[in-house]
C-alpha cells in the first residue's frame, strides 16, 4: 500500500496510456518530478498525469522536458504540490506522500533472486495491479533494444500499461522502470534500474533529449522494394512515432508477408502481427536506398 502514492497515470492525447512514478532531483531536493518511459509520451509534447489519489482532478498540458529513447526514458514537469489538493483534507501532496507513501526510497542496490513487486495501469483507467517476482538477472544488454544500457530482467508479470510504473523491493526500494516485456516469452520482463535514471536525469529535466536516428531520404528515384514471393519491406513502430532501432541506432527493416488485412513479421522464431501497411518511407537496406513500408505494430516487438 506504501507504493500507491508513488505512482501515477499517464495519459496522451491520442487516448494512450502508461504508468510514471514521482522522482525527487538528486541535486535540488526540493524539486519534484515524473519519470516514466519514452515510448508512453511518444511524440507528445505535453501530457496529462493522474495521481492516484482519486479524489483530486488529473493534471493537463505536463510539459515533457526531455527523452532518451535509447534508455526509453522521459522526464515530466509535475510534481505532488501540482495537483488540486483543495476539496481534501491534506494540505499539499508532499505531505500526503509522506503520510501514506512513507518508507519508500529510490536504490540501486540489488541481487539476482531478490523478490520484486511491480506497479502499473495495465488496464489503463481501470486501476493499478500488482505483481510479483524475482529479479532474474541484474545486469542484462540488448542489442535489438535500448542501446548502451543494462537492464533489469525480472519474472514479474509486465503487460502493455505497466510501462513506467515502478520495480521495488520488498523492503520498500524502488529499484527500476518497467519498461518491456517478450511476448514471445512466458513472464520475461525488463525493468530500467535506477542507476540509469540518475545518470540520465539532469540532462532530460534541462531538455537534453536523445532520439534515434532515422535515414535521410535521397532525391534519386528509388525503386520499391517488393519481391516476388509476395513480401516487402517494412519499418516498424511503436506507440505513434517509436521507432525500433538497432543498437547503432540505425532503423531496424525486415522482409514482411502480407495475409488478409494483417501484417506477419518474421524475427528470430517469433511472429508478431501488425495493423495493415500505411505511408511509404525510405531506408538503407543492403547497400541501396529502398522504399518501403510504415507498419504499426500491435504489439512491442521485443
Amino acid at each position: 500500500e506504501r507504493l500507491e502514492p508513488w505512482v501515477v497515470l499517464i495519459l496522451t492525447d491520442d487516448g494512450g496510456i502508461g504508468t510514471g512514478f514521482f522522482m525527487r532531483d538528486p541535486l535540488r531536493r526540493s524539486d519534484w518530478y515524473v519519470v516514466t518511459n519514452a515510448h508512453v509520451v511518444g511524440s507528445d509534447q505535453f501530457v496529462s498525469v493522474s495521481w492516484a489519489y482519486t479524489d483530486i482532478p488529473m493534471v493537463s498540458d505536463v510539459w515533457v522536458l526531455g527523452v532518451d529513447e535509447f534508455a526509453d526514458l522521459a522526464v515530466l514537469e509535475v510534481g505532488p504540490n501540482d495537483f488540486d489538493w483543495s476539496s481534501t483534507e491534506w494540505g499539499n501532496g508532499l505531505e500526503y506522500l509522506a503520510r501514506w507513501g512513507e518508507g519508500i526510497q529510490l536504490s540501486t542496490d540489488f541481487r539476482q533472486g531478490q523478490e520484486v513487486l511491480a506497479m502499473g495501469f495495465p488496464d489503463g483507467g481501470g486501476g493499478r495491479t500488482l505483481t510479483a517476482g524475482l529479479i532474474s538477472a541484474e545486469r542484462v544488454a540488448n542489442s535489438s533494444y535500448g542501446r548502451g544500457v543494462d537492464w533489469i530482467k525480472t519474472d514479474a508479470a509486465l503487460n502493455p500499461g505497466n510501462s513506467g510504473g515502478p520495480l521495488m523491493t520488498t523492503q520498500g526500494e524502488i529499484i527500476g522502470m518497467n519498461t518491456w516485456g517478450r511476448s514471445d516469452l512466458e513472464n520475461v520482463g525488463y525493468a530500467l534500474p535506477m542507476r540509469e535514471i540518475f545518470s540520465r536525469f539532469n540532462a532530460l529535466k534541462n531538455g537534453q533529449s536523445r532520439i534515434a536516428a532515422t535515414p535521410t531520404p535521397t532525391p534519386a528515384p528509388i525503386p520499391k522494394a517488393d519481391f516476388t514471393d509476395g513480401s516487402f519491406l517494412a519499418v516498424l513502430t511503436w506507440d505513434d512515432g517509436w521507432f525500433n532501432t538497432r543498437e547503432d541506432g540505425t532503423v531496424c527493416v525486415d522482409r514482411v508477408t502480407e495475409s488478409g488485412d494483417w501484417i506477419e513479421w518474421k524475427w528470430g522464431e517469433c511472429l508478431y502481427s501488425g495493423r495493415e501497411r500505411d505511408d511509404s518511407v525510405f531506408v538503407w537496406y543492403q547497400g541501396q536506398w529502398l522504399e518501403a513500408y510504415w507498419v504499426q505494430l500491435d504489439d512491442r516487438p521485443y
